[in-house]
């Protein structure tokens, strides 16, 4: 069982991102965002431990910090913990 503790809808140009605070019936408390597409409605979901947002926060504040720009050509085809 889980519960919604708080929601935010973010409405964007091409997107829609739901943004909810949840706690499982086991007391742990985490963030779930789900993202659906405008122009075909395809949603996406991840599911993130409240103990795991500083890092992440620090990794997208490092982004927007140097202007990040994804080239799709230099993405790596997988992630491990060595990169």
């Amino acid at each position: 069982m889980q519960e919604i503790l708080k929601s935010t809808l973010l409405d964007l140009e091409k997107s829609f991102f739901y943004i909810n605070f949840m706690k499982h019936s086991s007391g742990e408390k985490y963030i779930t965002i789900e993202q659906t597409l405008a122009s075909n409605y395809k949603k996406q979901k991840v599911t993130i431990r409240l103990s795991d947002l500083p890092q992440l926060f620090t990794v997208l504040e490092n982004y927007k910090s140097e202007n990040f720009t994804p080239d799709p050509f230099d993405a790596p085809k997988y992630f491990s913990k060595e990169q």
